[in-house]
């Protein structure tokens, strides 16, 4: 599977189980609050963390992955994440915003981050582990394995 693809599935996965759970959470305090306007503010909300934050952050990570280990990968992911929440940060305190919701979101936003690199890097390893072994001859056992026990 291309890396534009994994990045892709990751976002959509976690935008989809991100929007459900916000507006579950939505739901539960605001009680008079419509359908349609829980699942907006929830989509709006998911597509902040989960476009906006956490894509840069595991498109970056991907990037890196394919040259350097998983660990490097997901420190470059965050601190991707880390960068882009600090310039969204300061363009709130410019605009002359109060900073206190800001730092609220801070929680949910790194949850969403990890939880996005995480599921990017594994369907990554996931893609690269099932193309190794369509690439082996029957017989033999991918680079790192055992092989096939012969009997007889």
């Amino acid at each position: 599977m291309p890396v534009g693809v994994v990045w892709l599935v990751a976002v959509v996965a976690t935008w989809v189980a991100a929007t459900a759970l916000l507006a579950t959470l939505i739901k539960a305090t605001a009680s008079h609050a419509t359908a349609g306007h829980v699942i907006g503010q929830a989509a709006v909300s998911a597509t902040f963390a989960c476009v906006f934050v956490a894509g840069p952050a595991t498109a970056a990570a991907l990037r890196v992955r394919r040259r350097h280990t998983q660990r490097r990968a997901a420190l470059c992911g965050l601190a991707t994440a880390a960068l882009i929440l600090l310039f969204s940060y300061s363009y709130v305190a410019a605009t002359g915003a109060p900073l206190r919701w800001a730092w609220q979101t801070l929680p949910p936003l790194v949850i969403v981050t990890v939880a996005e690199l995480s599921l990017a890097l594994r369907l990554r390893r996931r893609c690269r582990d099932q193309a190794a072994s369509e690439r082996t001859p029957p017989g033999q056992a991918p680079p790192g394995q055992a092989g096939p026990a012969e009997f007889g």
